[in-house]
């Protein structure tokens, strides 16, 4: 199973959308798409909180069908999921076959909720992956440019229509608001959203929302969008000419200062047509940081620096699921129980930690609650 790559869709193209059946009721009052409008399909069998890495989320999970080109509703089946063998998922772990349904709202309505509709049901909530779908309409002439607010329990893959815009593998809890921004375009007419979340332990769900490129939400009350929900047939849903940006590094190390990347089109452009490519650039960039394009391309400088935004890092330790051990989360702070008296690095529960890379000297948070490592039980500071 080939690992698919990010995809980069084009602010330039434009694409014919389908017909949805008037009616639709929008449920996007504070700028989070709400879990009515949601088509899920859950629980499956996944792996950990981290999905198994980047490179792991992206192969197909539930072969032959694919999230990037299929558009399920609310009581769409896929009974023929080939379970451990070309699908990455190890089985279904709900009743009956394999169905998409509607979660209903929870305490937070502007969160997916999933642990909550999981609970009610008495359904597995650990180590599992759902897939949810919904559909908006852009009502403009144009392609739309939007940036897609998410905050996830745990690891979160969002796909617009046919492109990979968010592949984020991570342990973390969900934020009250965004805990990323990722630039993405929605095409004329009706767009599909797709989200696959993994699960590691404790709360299970994400937010969506869609932004202007100024930060401010979208919401029910803006013409340009409109929210369909799951429960009807889309219809056409575009299917986009994409690009694929890759680069020789590894995506497990940090770029270095120089680097060379190459994009590269699916083969359906129009060799006779002038394309605009938009990309993001984050962390300290110059104007002139940007060198040269190659085949005759040209690049529009950069009009000012861009503030340095940090490296964001996140780490999975230990031994998932040890007897006799337990991690549990209060915000940001993870506590691993080791009762058996051994090294929490060897024979205790999953210990996950997230942070910022900066410089200087920090203080770690940490305690030993028996005192014995390190002597006086907690922790100290370090230089960077």
């Amino acid at each position: 199973m080939a690992p698919r790559r990010l995809a980069l869709i084009l602010l330039a193209l434009v694409a014919q959308g389908g017909m949805v059946r008037e009616g639709a009721r929008a449920q996007n009052p504070d700028g989070f798409l709400q879990g009515t409008l949601w088509a899920c399909l859950l629980p499956l069998d996944g792996n950990d909180c981290s999905g198994g890495g980047e490179r792991a989320m992206l192969e197909s999970w539930v072969a032959p069908h694919d999230v990037a080109l299929e558009s399920p509703i609310v009581g769409t089946v896929w009974s023929d999921i080939d379970f451990g063998r070309t699908a990455k998922s190890g089985g279904w772990l709900g009743r009956g076959a394999p169905r998409f349904v509607r979660v209903g709202p929870g305490p937070d309505p502007d969160l997916v909720d999933l642990a909550h509709h999981l609970a009610t049901g008495d359904l597995p909530a650990s180590f599992v992956l759902a897939i949810a779908v919904t559909y908006v309409r852009n009502t403009t002439e144009s392609p739309l440019p939007v940036h897609i607010c998410t905050a996830s329990d745990d690891s979160i893959q969002v796909w617009v229509n046919n492109g990979l815009v968010l592949n984020q593998s991570v342990c973390r809890t969900v934020t009250p608001s965004c805990s990323e921004l990722t630039p993405a375009v929605l095409a004329p007419g009706v767009n599909r959203l797709t989200v696959l979340v993994w699960q590691g332990i404790g709360g299970f769900g994400f937010r969506l929302g869609l932004s202007r490129s100024d930060g401010t939400p979208y919401t029910e009350r803006d013409s340009e969008i409109e929210y369909l929900g799951a429960r009807e047939s889309p219809g056409s849903v575009p299917r986009l000419p994409l690009l694929t940006r890759t680069w020789t590094g590894s995506e497990f190390l940090r770029p270095g200062e120089s680097h060379e990347v190459r994009i590269s089109g699916d083969g359906r452009f129009n060799p006779a047509a002038t394309y605009r490519v938009c990309e993001e650039l984050r962390g300290r960039v110059a104007p002139d940081d940007v060198g040269s394009t190659t085949t005759g391309s040209s690049i529009t400088a950069l009009p000012t620096e861009v503030p340095r935004a940090g490296w964001f890092h996140h780490g999975v330790v230990g031994i998932p699921c040890a007897a006799d051990n337990r991690t549990t989360v209060e915000g940001d702070i993870y506590t691993t129980h080791a009762r058996t008296g051994g090294d929490i690095w060897a024979a205790g529960d999953t210990f996950e930690f997230a942070y910022l890379r900066q410089m200087g000297t920090s203080t770690w948070p940490w305690r030993s609650s028996t005192g014995a490592f390190p002597p006086r039980g907690d922790g100290g500071s370090s230089g960077s």
